[in-house]
């Protein structure tokens, strides 16, 4: 399924090569430059964090908010902080950092606090100075708490790890957290790198099969968000097995139709994940009706909702964002 990018995503040195020209252009006019968000994503292949800008789009389009400039850093927090910086010198009126830890973007929120740029975070778990807002990931509890009951207590589990993500990040410390609880439950955990996961988790979906033989016990695929289990899935298919339970996170469309192919056991529903952007620009118009006032903001911490889709629901969610799931 084609999913709609940002305005532009543009690399970093295209934006390095705007900002001189575009800077100039606005400080020597007497009117003020365009309100513009700069937003940041950890890895523009990933359609869960393209969904958010989305988000941001469609929500900021009835404030009047127009422009927005995108970049992709590839999963680099070195090239995040580099684009946040690049986005001060561009005087934007705001940045947006998907899926970064805060400690891991000190330089970039540094600059940001210095030029009075607000930001806003999504998938951080943690406020730092700078930091306008964050909206956090929860769902590792949940998520790990049914595959674990599903499981009986006890089994084999392939867990896919990604951490230059924080929620990614979150996930698996909540994960740590739930299978403390069942001794019983084996956990082989299986870093995969951005871009490259869906080939990354059918490769390492083969080799852990061979190990793990059809019926040998309950055995169950846990992604901290849904992009890898889409390569075990073509995994189990190649070898042809149905005993494996997959949980993944994000509910991206892929994973839905999976749910009702009944090729995965369940994710985790962001509402088209556009819910994290609509309520980051919420939050921003917020911050600026605050300022404004003339008051002072305090930063927040605000969860994103989420529901449990499996083949119970997927239907009704499927009805509801007509032609998500493919």
């Amino acid at each position: 399924m084609h999913v709609p990018r940002a305005r532009w995503v543009i690399g970093l040195a295209a934006l390095a090569l705007l900002i001189p020209s575009t800077v100039m252009a606005a400080t020597s006019h007497a009117e003020a430059p365009k309100f513009t968000v700069g937003i940041i994503l950890n890895n523009a292949a990933d359609p869960n964090q393209v969904n958010v800008a989305k988000g941001w789009k469609t929500q900021g389009a009835k404030y009047g908010w127009k422009n927005f400039l995108t970049v992709d850093t590839t999963g680099s927090a070195d090239k995040a902080n580099a684009a946040m910086e690049a986005f001060v010198q561009r005087k934007v009126n705001a940045i947006v950092v998907e899926v970064y830890e805060s400690n891991a973007l000190r330089t970039g929120l540094a600059a940001a606090r210095k030029a009075k740029i607000p930001v806003f975070l999504n998938g951080s778990n943690t406020l730092a100075p700078g930091v306008a807002a964050t909206e956090p990931v929860y769902a590792g509890i949940p998520h790990t708490t049914r595959m674990a009951k599903d499981l009986g207590g006890k089994g084999d589990v392939l867990m896919f790890t990604y951490h230059p993500g924080a929620p990614c990040v979150a996930e698996e410390s909540q994960a740590n957290t739930v299978l403390a609880k069942f001794p019983g439950i084996s956990v082989k955990k299986q870093e995969v790198p951005a871009p490259g996961w869906v080939e990354a988790g059918q490769t390492a979906t083969a080799a852990w099969l061979t190990s793990h033989p059809a019926n040998s016990g309950p055995l169950a695929i846990w992604g901290c968000w849904d992009g890898p289990l889409i390569g075990s899935i073509a995994a189990l298919r190649a070898a042809g097995r149905t005993d494996v339970k997959l949980y993944g996170n994000g509910g991206q469309a892929d994973a839905l139709a999976a749910i009702v192919k009944g090729e995965m056991t369940a994710t985790w529903f962001y509402g088209d994940r556009t819910g994290d952007g609509v309520i980051g620009a919420k939050l921003l118009k917020s911050y600026l009706a605050t300022k404004a006032a003339g008051k002072a903001w305090k930063p927040k911490i605000v969860p994103v909702p989420s529901i449990a889709v499996d083949k119970t629901n997927v239907g009704a969610v499927c009805a509801k964002y007509k032609g998500y799931c493919g």
